[in-house]
């Protein structure tokens, strides 16, 4: 009889939808039903650890995939959010997934 184990290289991960690195489980924080690192849930523009509650999803920017802002930058317009956020190196991913 042959014995069946899983080690946790051959276990798949899901992918981070902010960075597309693999989320492994221990680093698993699911938001607005995107799975993505913990340390991924941050101001796309300042940078600021975020709250459940305590942030927006900006959809009219999706094509740089999912990007969340704090109390201080989510009631800033799409355009200046954008001119914030291209010098700190955010990249067009896809066409609106949202």
């Amino acid at each position: 009889m042959s014995s069946f184990s899983l080690s946790s290289k051959d276990i798949k991960h899901p992918k981070c939808e902010r960075c597309e690195k693999e989320v492994p489980f221990e680093d698993k924080f699911v938001v607005d039903r995107l799975t993505i690192h913990k340390s991924c849930f941050k101001c796309a523009i300042c940078d600021k650890a975020l709250s459940v509650g305590a942030c927006s999803l900006e959809r009219g920017l999706s094509r740089y995939g999912p990007l969340w802002f704090c109390w201080e930058h989510m009631m800033t317009p799409p355009g200046e959010k954008e001119q914030l956020i291209v010098p700190k190196g955010y990249k067009i991913k896809f066409g609106d997934k949202w």
